[in-house]
Formats: C-alpha cells, structure tokens, sequence
C-alpha cells in the first residue's frame, strides 16, 4: 500500500524529473580486472538527495518510480548526464553501464533514440553498455530481444544484470543478444560461507565461455572474494574492493577487455518444413498486420532483423500497409511516388532487392524525418515483390541495422511468404485505385 510519504516521494521526483534536478545526480561505480584492478569501465547510478527527507536509497525510490511510471524518465536522466559527461570530455577510457526498463525496452523508438544520443556526442557504440534484468525482460521478451539487437548492431555492449537470480534466466542466455553477464552479488557474498556459490559461480563461468561472453562479479569487498573469483574463471568486478561510486569517472585505461563477436545472427539450416509450416500460417491470417506477424514470428528463428513492412501501391502512391515496428501515424500517413525509391523499383520491376550495406549520413536525412521513421539506422535492406493478378502491386520488405544480414535462405523465407501473401490480398485486402 502507498503511503503519504510515497506519494509525497513520487510527487517530488516527477518534479525533480521535469523542472530541474532537485539533489538528483549520476555517480559512477567502477568496473575492473580483478587481476589487477584497472577500470575496464564504469556503471552509471541515481542517487537522490530529497530537500526534506535527505539521502533517500535507489532501493526505495526506483521502485517508486516503476510503480509511478516514472522509470522511463528516470532511466532517460541517468543516460542524458552520462552522454552530458561525454560532451565535456570527461568520458570514461573504457565502457559506461546504463540501466534499461522493461518500459523501454518495449518501445519501438528506444533504440533508434539512443543511437541518435550516440551519434551526437561522437562517441562509437562500444563506449555504452545496456543492462538489463530479467524482470525488464519479461515486460515484453520479444520486443526486448529486437530493442537489444539493434542497439548490440551499433556496437553497444548488452550486460544481463543480477544473473541467477530469476527462474528463467537461462533461456535468455540463448535468445538474446548478450556480451556479458553480471553475476548477482548474493552468491559473492556467500563465497567461503556456503559451498553451492562456488559451485553456480562455476557454472556460470563455463556457460559463459561457452556463448563467448564476459563474466562480471558484483559486491566484490574482500580479498578472498576476488582471489576465489579469479580461480573460478571471472576476470571482472564491481565492489568496494575496488572503490566507492563517485561523480568523477575512472579514466585509466584496460587493454585485456575483449567484446564478445558473432551472436547477432542465428546460423541455421533451412528446414523445408518451416516453409511448409509458414504457409499454412498465412492462410490463416485475416488482415496484413497478422501475416506480417506469422511470418515474422518464423524468421526470428533465423535471422537477426530489426524491422519489416509491407507496402502496396494504389493510386497516390506507395504506402505502408503494415509494419514492425508499429509505425507511427506520420509514417502511416505518408506515401512514396510510383516508380522512386528502393521500393518503387522492386514494384516496377517485380524483381527481388538487396542491398547489403547503406550508409546514410545522419545530416542528409531531415530531421523531422528521422523523428517519424520506424527504420532508422537501416544497413541491410532485403525487399521481395507482390503480386496480384500477374502484376506486382506491392513488397514485403526486412531491414537491418547489421550490415550483409540477409543470407539466401531467408531471401527463400521472403519470397515464400510473398506468394503466399497474394492469397491474403484477395481475401481481405482492397487496393486503392
């Protein structure tokens, strides 16, 4: 139950949010080889000092904010002073952790944001690290996997934070995209006291070697912790072993950190049956924002996409008929002249198109444009036309913001489903004239 203190709380931090900082401010905890202690970065924390109540601990307030729906402004406020820092010079040598909420992970616009905030600092994706827990993942596992992916594209690190401690992590393990993995400081904690934490630290570490990630060990605070770790397998840690959090960001540099590579695309053979199966999915579906859905539920099984659409052509023009990202009402509103563009040529041609890597300069794009576009940050472009009748009227399209993403097999999946489409345009769709 809320009481009025709470509410006096959530009032106060929705002001501090929106009118000024009010005592909120971002100290930073530092990350290191535990083999000697150099920073391989930096976790970036809210700490608030209410002008009645004091110091009052993120443990309480935080919850408040996700009770509150502020987290998502809360979770903005840390990644704005910490891009603040970047701009004035003072940006940490290695990696600097934000956290994310399951509120943010499920919006469409997150990741585009936060590229859009990388690229107007300068600073290279691999300088920021997202961490995630499992509670922000069940808000929206799908969605999450898709924001992450198209952050991870960009080079930005994904940390699963707390690990051990939910009762599915393990799937996450192999469904995200993840480089690094937090082990939750309860079973540091419990090294030396009781032997079952040496044995999950352990098991942690294997499974970690295993998928090519990074092990991190929280609340390291003795030297026999972090000499236990090290004989384990863990070669990163966070805790007072190693220093308090602190407004100022270590700047020494570590050599020995090493990002894990090649977990953005699912490698895997076609089965015939998937096709099949796809198919008959599409036969089922009852509008174009359901067949994109089935057949995008069958390609994640195979690639690593960030965006997808189906586009028709009527008599003002192309226009977006479905989409993922849910488009916006501007993007649903607009409408490409027949014959230009990417799209108009798959159209008029009624030929397949891929392209492999576009690079297109952030000052080209308008920006009005790139605050309505679902597909920002686009490398990999793969279209497959539509037909109705004999004539293509349409494309069924994926993008990527991973460069050469598309194998032939998931071209085969497209133009599957593309066939199978035209059966779904005559029975329920109508074309403008």
């Amino acid at each position: 139950m809320q009481t009025n203190q709470d509410s006096m709380m959530i009032r106060d931090l929705d002001r501090a949010l929106h009118n000024g900082d009010r005592g909120l401010s971002v100290v930073y905890m530092p990350t290191v080889l535990l083999a000697d202690s150099s920073p391989t970065g930096a976790e970036a924390l809210i700490r608030w000092h209410h002008c009645d109540f004091g110091p009052i601990a993120p443990g309480k307030f935080v919850p408040l904010a996700e009770q509150s729906g502020l987290i998502g402004a809360l979770d903005t406020f840390v990644r704005r002073e910490v891009f603040r820092t970047a701009v004035d010079g003072a940006f940490v040598s290695g990696r600097v952790a934000v956290n994310v909420s399951g509120t943010e992970l499920s919006d469409p616009a997150y990741a585009d944001t936060v590229l859009d905030e990388l690229a107007n600092t300068g600073l290279p994706g691999e300088r920021l690290c997202v961490e995630v827990t499992e509670t922000a993942l069940l808000t929206d596992p799908g969605a999450a996997s898709e924001t992450l992916t198209r952050l991870r594209a960009d080079g930005v690190w994904v940390a699963l934070d707390d690990f051990g401690t939910g009762h599915s992590t393990l799937t996450y393990l192999t469904t995200l995209p993840c480089d690094i993995i937090k082990v939750d400081r309860s079973f540091v904690a419990d090294l030396g006291h009781d032997p079952r934490a040496e044995h999950v630290i352990r098991a942690i570490v294997g499974m970690a070697r295993g998928l090519d990630m990074t092990v991190v060990a929280e609340g390291v605070e003795t030297t026999d912790q972090r000499d236990a770790l090290m004989r384990f397998g863990v070669t990163e840690g966070q805790g007072f072993l190693f220093g308090h959090p602190s407004s100022v960001m270590p700047t020494h540099r570590a050599t020995a950190t090493v990002r894990a590579q090649g977990r953005l695309r699912r490698d895997s053979e076609l089965d015939p049956q998937l096709l099949i199966d796809l198919n008959a999915d599409l036969q089922c579906a009852t509008g174009l924002d359901m067949a994109l859905t089935l057949m995008l539920r069958t390609l994640r099984n195979l690639v690593a996409f960030t965006g997808a659409s189906i586009q028709l052509l009527g008599g003002d023009g192309i226009r977006l008929a479905a989409a993922y990202p849910p488009p916006t009402a501007t993007a649903r509103a607009a409408r490409i002249p027949p014959g230009q563009g990417v799209a108009g040529a798959v159209i008029t041609s009624g030929k397949m198109r891929y392209l492999a890597d576009i690079t297109v300069p952030t000052a080209a794009v308008p920006a009005q444009q790139r605050t309505d576009s679902t597909s920002r940050h686009t490398r990999s472009y793969l279209a497959v036309p539509l037909y109705r009748a004999g004539n293509p009227v349409g494309l069924l399209q994926l993008d990527s913001v991973e460069p050469d993403a598309f194998p032939p097999h998931v071209a085969l999946v497209l133009a599957t489903a593309a066939a199978s489409l035209t059966d779904v345009l005559e029975r329920h769709f109508v074309i403008p004239e």
